[in-house]
């Protein structure tokens, strides 16, 4: 309790009286003072038991806090502690820029959400305008390009069909004029006037304008085929041809074309036909080209020319021969002249039947072609004059490669390998100056070059004989004079070169090493034999090249007119 004194009362109880002395005074202050002293204690007294109230509720207040801060670090891991620590006012600001922010970002994406929308959508539009562009352009593009093409086929068929009108009028008119010319000269009589009619001249000018016309002809063809182009005549199955045109095959075809007409051009354009027949016994047709395609014939022969043609070509044509076919390409008596060039002859029968190329009283050139898998692969008859085979292949034919016969027939730069009998055989009555030049015959069952004949005139230049089972020439049979020249024989199992004592070949500049059986020493080996015994001829002196005169018979069985080359 707190006793308050004032300042009147203190006055007026303190101050002197009259009659009062200074003791009296002084007493009075004294009990004045321990009025206060005691109320001064009494204040101690209650300040003493306010203290104590304080520190009861403060012990109480922290037991509180101890125990809160307890399970908050306990539930949270001192999270809150944190978070306590911070005034709640700073937190409001927090949030509230939080949520500030959140509305912003809700703005903006829903701003860049809708620019998506309307970008997707320009995107899709523009798609969709571009692709119709377009089909449009595709449309207008495909409707202008067919127009230009039936344009076009429609003026080269007006242009071609204008071409054989004119070609049709001119013919007419040249029959004319020359049934006028006839007339106009049987008109003339050379019997009267005591003299006789010269026509000699009017004869050659006649032949000069055949020719002319044949000439002309020939060059329009040429001009039509070298277009590359099928025209409008089309061929779709078996037929006959009789008239000039190019005849464009438009699908595999089962059965026979035949052609009778001259100045014709069969484009097989990749397409498969059976069989194909050229010229007939009354027909001989002039200025047929058979081209591009192939031929399978299951019978038969696959391209026949039996009886007589003029200015043949056969190109860039592969004939499969099965089943009983017998011959891929038959040419008889094509005089004047004919072309075959890469041709490919299969023989798919085992073992191999038929004929790849039979040439028979005919006169050309066979170039760049092949036969495989037949009996014979390139055969020649005597009746063949001024025949030419250049770069040609028969491999694997269950006879001779190449079966050459007729007269001044040349065969260059060819090959014949792994066929059951001889590489090259020269073979008929007839066989004169048969010339080989730069060939190989390798692999072969029996030898690589045989003359087959006694009386047949050949000659070899830089050809080579490997690796064939018997001789890589054997002339042993030949009495008539030949001559081999610049050839090679080696690793051949009998002999290099096979001769016989009484022929009249001359051999000059040829090597042979490593044939026969015997040690492979160069010498000793059978590489200059007689008559296929197998007798090693050991040439005499040391010189590796033998000047020796030739067409001399010497002692016994070894001729002294070896002219070669001995590799040691």
């Amino acid at each position: 309790m707190t006793v308050l004194l004032s300042h009147q009362s203190y006055q007026a109880s303190s101050l002197p009286q009259g009659g009062q002395n200074l003791w009296h005074v002084t007493a009075q202050i004294g009990t004045n003072v321990d009025v206060l002293l005691g109320c001064c204690m009494s204040t101690g007294t209650s300040i003493l038991g306010l203290q104590s109230d304080l520190d009861a509720c403060c012990a109480t207040i922290n037991a509180n806090i101890s125990t809160l801060s307890t399970n908050v670090a306990t539930d949270f891991n001192g999270t809150f502690t944190a978070i306590a620590a911070i005034p709640a006012t700073n937190f409001m600001g927090t949030y509230t820029a939080i949520a500030g922010l959140q509305s912003d970002l809700d703005a903006c994406c829903t701003t860049i959400i809708t620019d998506i929308n309307t970008l997707s959508t320009n995107v899709t539009n523009g798609f969709n305008g571009t692709n119709a562009a377009i089909a449009t352009s595709e449309t207008a593009i495909n409707n202008n390009t067919n127009t230009n093409i039936n344009t076009l086929s429609t003026n080269i068929t007006t242009d071609f069909k204008g071409t054989f009108t004119a070609i049709a009028a001119l013919s007419t008119l040249i029959t004319t004029d020359f049934n006028g010319t006839f007339t106009a000269i049987a008109a003339i009589n050379c019997s009267g006037g005591g003299g006789s009619c010269d026509l000699s001249g009017t004869y050659t000018a006649i032949a000069a304008l055949s020719a002319l016309t044949t000439q002309d002809f020939n060059n329009t063809m040429t001009v039509l085929t070298a277009q590359g182009l099928c025209m409008p005549i089309t061929v779709t199955g078996a037929t006959t041809i009789s008239r000039s045109g190019y005849y464009c095959v438009a699908n595999n075809i089962t059965g026979l074309i035949t052609i009778l007409g001259s100045s014709v051009v069969l484009d097989l354009n990749n397409h498969i036909v059976s069989n194909i027949a050229v010229g007939s016994v009354a027909v001989q047709p002039e200025g047929v080209i058979i081209k591009n395609g192939y031929v399978e014939p299951s019978s038969g022969i696959g391209i026949n020319i039996p009886n007589g043609a003029s200015a043949l070509q056969i190109l860039d044509v592969a004939i499969l021969m099965s089943g009983s076919t017998t011959i891929g390409v038959n040419v008889v008596l094509v005089t004047t002249g004919f072309i075959i060039n890469n041709v490919n002859v299969l023989g798919l029968n085992d073992p191999g039947t038929g004929t790849g190329f039979f040439i028979n009283h005919s006169r050309g050139e066979i170039l760049n072609s092949t036969c495989q898998g037949c009996s014979i692969g390139f055969q020649t008859d005597f009746g063949c004059s001024s025949l030419t085979l250049n770069s040609c292949q028969a491999t694997l034919c269950d006879t001779n490669g190449f079966t050459i016969a007729g007269t001044d027939i040349i065969v260059e730069n060819c090959i014949s390998s792994r066929n059951s009998n001889n590489g090259f055989s020269v073979e008929s009555i007839v066989a004169n100056d048969i010339v080989f030049k730069n060939c190989i015959a390798t692999g072969n069952v029996l030898s690589g070059f045989l003359v087959n004949l006694d009386d047949a005139f050949c000659s070899f230049f830089d050809c080579f004989g490997l690796h064939n089972m018997t001789s890589g020439f054997d002339v042993s049979i030949a009495i008539e004079a030949g001559l081999i020249k610049n050839c090679v024989a080696q690793y051949n199992g009998d002999c290099g070169f096979n001769d016989n004592s009484s022929s009249l070949y001359q051999y000059v500049a040829n090597s042979a090493e490593h044939n026969g059986t015997s040690p492979a020493d160069g010498i000793t080996d059978t590489n200059y034999c007689l008559s296929g015994v197998g007798t090693a001829i050991t040439p005499p002196g040391p010189q590796p090249y033998y000047q020796f005169p030739p067409n001399i018979t010497g002692t016994g069985f070894a001729p002294t007119y070896w002219n070669n080359i001995t590799l040691q």
